[in-house]
């Protein structure tokens, strides 16, 4: 048998920076020291390890682009000078590199050299270049040759031992693979390039082919240039008539937006046809630029080239300094301890670990209860403790549907105790037995309970008969009050972070995929280790991030809401919320017969049937049948065909109209009307959705399974959606208490804006107030159209809308949205003095504050990006508004909650932002309305009043109108 060829990988690295910069929030993922923006290397970072940890390659190179000028730009100027305007410089359509990203390509350099992967950067030549020039003497040597880019120009390198890698997508292409996704050969992949253009390298093509047509032709006539001869042929004695037209196609194309009209091509030509015949040297000068140059003087080093070792001296300091904290998990305890050692001044501690080489597990006391006797000696200890924290094992993520597994309990770091109740061991306790047990101490307010993520585990021991009271912390939400932009929030990510402790992951445990099984499978012996370290790092993380809070001013925050607000959650998940699900299906019906004529109507617009839902096809129709004007180019160098160009291009059409409105029903019937049905309980006839106070960076609420808070209110069929939403029993009502503008009421707390305060304190339309003052008439002459901008004006103010955001909503100039702007700020001076003032404070401080002293970091603004500067400031207004109406919300669940539970029979079921839902037992509806009202008009002391519009009905709906 013939030995394996050895690998070669080569990184298309700034492309690789580019796509990670992109996909990763720029200006949020900031290094230690809060300056150095890291999300392009954090992306290229995890591109390396993948690499390196899935494929052990044999060599391996990161080619980055040069400084200076290249090769391929001379070749562009003579087309330039050849054929004009549309080659008006190579790349030169290219944005600049965001100042964000220049600094990540040394870091990306630094990192490279950690890992032990050599760099190349050849003066000159661009990396894709020096890719192509490297592929081939690698397959000259005997390698087999895998290029690592999504970039679709590579592509033209595969064949025989060459691939290209996309790391992002997880495709690698041979030459079926690029036949089968790209939909031509890889020797046509330059013929393809050169029909469709690129527009980041100002690459014209040919106007109006994109992907699908290039490979139509392509498909059609084998090659480029017998495609374009076809043409030449057909269309010679017509010449004229299309050059004309083209002409005036994109004299049309030239003018703004809002001045454009469609032209039609000449009789039995299609708009691409005619662009095919008069662009034909375009097309053959696009096809060269974008051909890779294979022959650079340069000599494949195979010796220099060689994948060595990691450097964990290097990498764990860089890790650090970058904040690239998961990456550390590659390293064990001990490696990590060394590295900071070496890294540090000999006078510092020579580790974080304590004595890194023990076994970590000598230092825990993990104790199995597993008889009778051990529980009531157990139960004896438990309730002599002030506080303990607590975590439950159970058979799936489904509170309602789960089996209790085990429950874990620590109140002293590296001790904890596990007591089983299910598991394929012979030793177990009797879950009566041990309920009965523990009951007393669990329900016992006056002992503080602890845990990570509580609100599962009460609703685990609901299911168990058991009321747990006397939660005082939870460490998933204390470490999102800290870090409300942390990504991941799980024990083990911040047992890591905070205390160094690497836990093992459930999967270790059960698996993953079609191969998991579930915790009462697993040997008891080893959930017990696993359950033991959930309670002791929850303890010692509680112990870690109380003076955290205390320190950051947040110790009041979770103390009087966010803890108190776990039980009211809770309470809304257990109770659920009842859905007719014969009424949705009713109007799933009406909707698919709705759906079907509106596409025979598009279908007529369009003149031929298409695939409505595919993007690829739709662009086909509007841009290549119809003439209508590209808006945009998507990722790939489609026209975009999203709902922002529609909505443009519905001014021209009635298609892209129709499409917006088809799109609109699809999305609803599918998100709403046909999933709700399937999300309910069995048991209870009910959907338990869940509520989550870690879902935003502002504080407010959200929900899953399902997503109950973007049910839309605006269009009529999300109105009728809500229908469905009714009392279970016969005879109750459902209540619906709704905030009256209540981010523009904190806006004028805020601002102290004598003309916004005199509106809402004299009870006026504010919107018709503000109308009326922009535009210098009396609040009686104020046209519908001025209430509308004025509306848009006022919710705009809080979004940090711009000029240009505010043309697009109301459909006029951006020198007229300004104007409006100019003249709110112009009535308004306070607002403006406001958003200076919060903008000012956040770049002195790092971050915003709530109203009740949530905090949010905004690291965006001290960022070196106009765009993510810009971005920040938004962010920092909005934050401000947006949470404290979160805050106020929040705090008027509480007490309506406590209220309540003394005696009431009606109870809270929904939270959607400023909006609160109840079903009404009968005969306490004036009584709930009016306290209700009551708790939510005094949940805060404001400069204006707070207004709260209650609503009774037989459903959501009727309750609303």
């Amino acid at each position: 048998m013939a030995p394996l060829a050895q690998t070669l990988y080569l990184i298309d690295s700034h492309a690789q920076l580019y796509r990670a910069y992109h996909a990763l929030p720029a200006g949020r993922m900031l290094a230690a020291d809060h300056k150095t923006p890291t999300n392009a290397v954090y992306g290229f970072a995890q591109i390396l390890r993948q690499l390196r940890n899935r494929f052990k390659p044999d060599h391996l190179a990161a080619v980055f682009d040069p400084h200076g000028p290249v090769l391929r730009e001379k070749l562009y100027d003579q087309y330039r000078d050849k054929l004009g305007a549309a080659f008006s410089g190579y790349k030169s359509h290219r944005d600049a590199m965001p100042d964000d990203l220049r600094p990540q390509i040394d870091l990306a350099l630094e990192l490279c050299q950690a890992y032990g992967i050599p760099t190349l950067q050849i003066e000159g030549y661009e990396a894709d270049d020096v890719l192509g020039t490297m592929a081939l003497q690698g397959v000259a040597k005997g390698l087999d040759v895998v290029v690592v880019s999504g970039d679709k120009d590579l592509l033209q390198l595969v064949g025989g031992r060459i691939k290209v890698y996309d790391p992002m997508k997880d495709i690698s292409y041979d030459e079926d693979t690029v036949f089968e996704l790209k939909g031509v050969k890889p020797g046509q992949v330059v013929d393809w390039l050169g029909f469709r253009g690129d527009s980041s390298d100002n690459i014209p093509g040919v106007t109006g082919v994109g992907d699908q047509t290039a490979v139509k032709l392509l498909q059609e006539h084998g090659s480029m240039d017998a495609a374009l001869e076809h043409f030449q042929t057909k269309f010679a004695s017509r010449s004229k008539e299309i050059l004309d037209f083209v002409a005036a196609h994109q004299a049309e194309c030239d003018k703004p937006k809002e001045q454009r009209k469609p032209i039609k091509p000449p009789s039995g030509v299609k708009v691409v046809e005619a662009y095919l015949f008069a662009q034909k040297e375009s097309a053959i000068a696009s096809r060269e630029l974008a051909r890779l140059t294979l022959n650079l003087p340069l000599e494949l080093d195979l010796e220099k080239l060689h994948c060595s070792p990691p450097d964990p001296q290097k990498l764990v300091p860089l890790f650090k300094r970058l904040d690239f904290n998961t990456f550390l998990k590659d390293f064990d305890a001990a490696q990590v301890a060394r590295a900071e050692a070496a890294s540090k001044p000999s006078a510092e501690p020579a580790s974080l670990f304590g004595d890194t080489e023990a076994d970590a597990s000598a230092k825990t006391s993990y104790v199995i209860i597993d008889s009778q006797k051990k529980l009531e000696e157990f139960c004896k200890k438990l309730k002599k403790q002030k506080c303990y924290a607590l975590d439950t094992e159970t058979t799936s993520t489904d509170p309602r549907a789960c089996s209790l597994v085990g429950i874990s309990i620590s109140w002293q770091a590296g001790e904890a105790y596990y007591l089983p109740v299910r598991g394929p061991d012979a030793e177990l306790l009797d879950q009566n037995a041990l309920i009965g047990c523990l009951r007393e101490s669990l329900e016992d307010a006056s002992q503080g309970k602890i845990g990570h993520h509580i609100k599962f585990d009460m609703q685990v021991l609901r299911k168990c008969g058991v009321h747990l009271r006397g939660v005082v912390f939870d460490t998933m939400i204390a470490g999102w009050l800290l870090d409300p932009g942390a990504l991941r929030l799980n024990l083990e990510e911040l047992s890591f972070k905070y205390l160094n402790i690497r836990k093992t992951l459930t999967s270790a445990l059960i698996g993953k995929g079609k191969q998991q099984t579930t915790m009462d499978m697993v040997p008891v012996a080893d959930v017990a280790q696993y359950a033991c370290a959930d309670a002791d790092c929850t303890w010692q993380l509680a112990q870690k991030f109380m003076p955290k809070l205390k320190e950051a001013g947040l110790e009041p925050l979770m103390r009087d809401i966010e803890v108190p607000l776990i039980d009211v959650l809770a309470e809304m998940e257990w109770s659920g919320i009842f859905v007719d699900k014969q009424l949705l299906q009713s109007m799933s019906a009406n909707l698919d017969a709705q759906l079907a004529a509106q596409e025979n109507d598009i279908y007529a617009l369009a003149g031929e049937k298409f695939n409505i839902n595919s993007t690829a096809q739709l662009g086909v129709i509007l841009f290549e049948k119809l003439g209508l004007c590209s808006k945009g180019k998507t990722a790939t160098g489609r026209d975009s065909t999203s709902e922002e160009v529609l909505t443009q291009l519905a001014k021209e059409h009635d298609l892209p109209r129709m499409i917006l409105e088809y799109r609109g029903i699809l999305k609803l019937k599918n998100t709403y009307v046909d999933q709700l049905p399937t999300m309910i309980s069995t048991e209870t006839g009910r959907i338990h959705a869940s509520f989550h106070q870690t879902g935003t960076e502002t504080g407010r609420l959200s929900s899953s399974d399902p997503n109950l808070q973007n049910i839309p209110i605006r269009s009529e069929l999300g109105r009728s959606i809500r229908a469905a939403f009714k009392p279970l029993e016969p005879d109750w009502k459902i209540l619906a208490a709704d905030y009256s503008q209540i981010e523009l009421r904190i806006l004028a707390h805020y601002s102290r804006d004598k003309a916004l305060q005199e509106a809402f304190e004299q009870g006026k339309d504010i919107h018709t107030a503000v109308a009326a003052q922009i535009n210098g008439v009396t609040e009686e002459q104020v046209t519908r159209e001025q209430r509308s901008r004025a509306k848009a004006v006022n919710f705009g103010i809080i979004y940090g809308q711009t000029a240009f955001g505010l043309s697009g909503v109301l459909g006029i100039s951006r020198n007229e949205a300004q104007k409006i702007i100019d003249a709110y700020f112009a009535k308004h001076p306070k607002v403006r003095e406001c958003k200076d003032e919060i903008i000012k404070n956040a770049l002195e401080k790092g971050y915003v504050t709530t109203i009740l002293g949530r905090r949010r970091e905004i690291p965006q603004l001290r960022a070196s990006d106009h765009a993510a500067r810009a971005l920040g400031e938004r962010l920092a207004v909005n934050t401000v508004f947006q949470g404290s109406a979160a805050d106020l919300i929040k705090k008027a669940m509480i007490e309506i909650h406590e209220e309540l539970r003394e005696g009431w029979a009606s109870r809270m079921i929904l939270q959607i932002h400023d909006e609160l839902l109840f079903e009404v037992a009968p005969g306490e509806e004036k009584k709930l309305a009016k306290m209700v009202r009551e708790k939510m008009e005094g949940a805060l002391k404001l400069s204006v009043p707070l207004v709260v519009d209650v609503g009774v009905g037989e459903d959501w709906l009727s309750a609303k109108d």
